[in-house]
């Protein structure tokens, strides 16, 4: 099927789909070339925002007039210069006033333009008022009252540059003008973009063949379904190591792990690094109850990515390539669920690199080492796009459509494009030379191929890992805060008590404090030592040196429960809210022994 092919769908009565083919001649609206006369993001400023967003680019926030706090900005589809922006205080004159779009109301503290050609800062300048007829953002133009000095471009932040390219990148420009602004609490946002006044066309380059590629990519580890923290079996330095991502900040405990193989110039050599350094770290883990997981996102809050190093200097062309024909192809196999929250991240989404004396690292694809063909597949595709990208273009890449479908994980609509990236790849000459890797990464897109994030990936490379088995002991994982509200010390020894069971357990980090921190999580040693079910989490209090879980509350009752069964979910409900454990037995439950109850 032809790239100008693209499926639409639309909800309609009784469930069903209205489904039309736009064909070649209804594309003009979507049909975004980089070169000629083309359809332009940034002429849509409604659109130009929504695609930042898509993006993760810090930008200004659109806002819906019926729902939001005001004062906001009313704007007019088109560009202006400014004249259209104005400041609106109701929702009666947001709605009767006939605006297009809104956004909201920043007031800026300083505001910079930076022109950039290619993936360069070119010139930067800053906003001056002279007669301000108002102070707040987006109202920062020439119509009021604001003119431009010109500024040191090394007196920007490396923060201000990488924003502002990127903002630019994925809009599909290669030349333009990036405003951005400072707010009072040293938040950086993307205000405005527009056209560049000259025209700039890239010195695109060939690839000097041959030319080295190296990695480094990262995974996690696993035990009984809980986060193992790589720095329990690896130091943070050499080709096994450790990501410089922490559980908590300076707590010298990191998550991930980290495998950097030697580079190379061929992908055999280099996957031949790879299965070396996955064989050494699974000699340095040697319990066969401790997974290696990679893919996106193997624990919830954790990207894994992997990131493929070029001996070859970066281009717009390159990057381009690399995000059409690598990235996007690469998000038709992965776990949408959570490869969609990866590219949320810094590391995640298109256009995603970091300049390296060696030449550049590209950093847009999640850890592709679920398993060793998988991993060849990726490694010679990129190999091939670096050599020929000069050939391969990416009309569609900064389209809406596509970006919308890649950031949500929409596999239906990214698969429209393959036959158009697949029909480019097998024409170039270099493909002969890789196509039995290729063809299997092809079939892995056409087949629905079961990319698990759940596998042990050294399983999957022929790695067998010893049987031992890997104990925690009695741990109790605690976030920071509750650590200080009962000045307890990573690493302690401190008692532990449930009802009328007591032990001693070892304190550390809570993971995943970020995403809740209330949570108090027990190793399955220490559930079963003080005989605790795995779901609750439990409320914690110090008393006299032990800390104690709780309270817990048993009924004695017979069944059947009949009409006590409402009273005793309801029960159950709060026993939740409040972080308590309750539960029901009857007298044959009691095992006086053991000193246990079966609730």
């Amino acid at each position: 099927m032809s790239l100008l092919n693209i499926l639409v769908t639309r909800p309609a009565k009784k469930k069903q789909c209205i489904v039309a083919w736009i064909n070649h001649q209804k594309l003009e609206v979507l049909h975004m070339e980089l070169t000629g006369k083309r359809f332009c993001m940034v002429s849509d400023k409604e659109q130009m925002l929504q695609i930042l967003k898509f993006n993760n680019v810090p930008s200004i926030e659109l806002v819906e007039p019926k729902n939001c706090l005001y004062p906001i900005i009313g704007r007019k589809f088109g560009h202006h210069n400014g004249k259209d922006l104005v400041i609106i205080n109701t929702k009666e004159e947001a709605l009767n006033e006939g605006f297009d779009y809104f956004t909201k109301l920043y007031a800026i503290e300083t505001e910079y333009c930076l022109e950039i050609n290619g993936l360069t800062v070119k010139n930067v300048q800053s906003a001056v008022g002279t007669q301000v007829v108002f102070n707040e953002a987006p109202i920062r133009t020439e119509a009021f009252g604001w003119n431009w000095q010109d500024e040191d471009i090394d007196s920007l932040a490396p923060e201000w540059v990488d924003i502002a390219i990127r903002a630019l990148y994925v809009t599909g420009l290669t030349s333009g003008f990036v405003k951005m602004g400072l707010l009072s609490n040293e938040t950086i946002m993307v205000i405005d973009i527009n056209l560049a006044t000259t025209p700039y066309k890239e010195q695109v380059q060939q690839a000097t063949i041959p030319f080295t590629m190296g990695a480094d990519i990262e995974f996690m580890l696993n035990c009984d379904n809980e986060l193992i923290p790589a720095s329990t079996f690896f130091s943070t330095e050499g080709e096994v190591g450790c990501d410089e991502r922490q559980i908590e900040q300076d707590s010298g405990v990191y998550a991930l792990a980290e495998i950097r193989p030697e580079k190379a110039e061929t992908t055999v050599e280099l996957v031949e690094h790879i299965k070396a350094l996955i064989t050494k770290a699974s000699d340095l883990v040697p319990y066969g109850n401790v997974e290696f997981r990679s893919g996106s996102m193997p624990f919830s809050g954790y990207q894994c990515g992997g990131h493929i190093h070029f001996g070859i200097p970066q281009s717009v062309s390159l990057l381009r390539a690399l995000d059409h024909y690598l990235a996007v192809p690469m998000a038709m196999v992965e776990e949408p669920r959570t490869a969609k929250l990866r590219r949320k991240t810094k590391h995640g989404g298109l256009g995603r690199y970091r300049v390296k004396p060696y030449g550049f690292e590209y950093l847009s694809l999640s850890s592709w080492i679920i398993d060793p063909q998988m991993a060849t597949a990726i490694l010679s595709l990129a190999r091939l796009i670096a050599t020929h990208h000069h050939e391969l273009f990416s009309e569609f890449l900064f389209h809406p459509i596509v970006q919308r479908a890649y950031y949500q994980g929409n596999q239906v609509i990214l698969k429209q494009f393959w036959g158009d990236i697949k029909s480019r790849l097998i024409k170039t000459t270099s493909f002969p030379k890789y196509e039995k890797e290729l063809l299997f990464f092809f079939k892995a897109i056409e087949t629905d191929y079961p990319y698990s994030e759940s596998s042990d990936i050294r399983l999957n490379w022929g790695i067998q890992p010893p049987e031992q088995i890997y104990d925690r002991g009695r741990v109790i994982l605690l976030p920071k805060k509750t650590r200080l509200k009962y000045d307890l010390k990573e690493g302690m020894l401190t008692n532990i008590r449930a009802g009328n069971r007591i032990t001693s357990a070892k304190i550390l980090p809570y993971p995943f404090s970020f995403r809740n921190s209330n949570i108090v999580q027990l190793s399955r040693e220490l559930r079963e030592e003080l005989a605790l079910p795995a779901s609750w989490n439990p409320r914690l209090t110090s008393a006299n040196g032990v800390l104690t879980l709780g309270p817990i509350i048993g009924i004695l009752a017979l069944r059947p429960f009949d009409r006590q069964t409402t009273y005793f979910n309801h029960l159950g409900r709060i026993a939740l809210e409040k972080q308590m454990l309750i539960y029901v037995f009857e007298p044959k439950d009691i095992d006086w022994n053991r000193q246990m109850i079966k609730g």
